[in-house]
């Protein structure tokens, strides 16, 4: 699976999916402060999963009406911290 982990994603989090067999690729290893909408750019063109906590990411994806293979958003919960 082809995976775009946005810049709140932990690393640790990275790697395992990582050794589990998944094509990662982490912004805040590769673009840390990139755009929201440029990550949402990169994940159509190469059809990549977006992952993050960020929930404005929703609304941004109705709002331009593109074409990603999905957006994952991971609720954030205290005990994350």
């Amino acid at each position: 699976m082809l995976l775009l982990a946005n810049e709140n994603i932990p690393l640790k989090s990275i790697n395992i999916l990582r050794h589990a067999g998944h094509n990662v690729v982490s912004i805040s290893e590769e673009t840390p402060g990139i755009s929201d909408s440029e990550i949402l750019r990169r994940g159509q063109i190469e059809q990549r999963y977006i992952l993050t906590f960020d929930r404005d990411y929703g609304e941004l994806i109705y709002k331009r009406r593109l074409e990603v293979p999905g957006c994952y958003l991971f609720p954030f919960h205290s005990s994350f911290t």
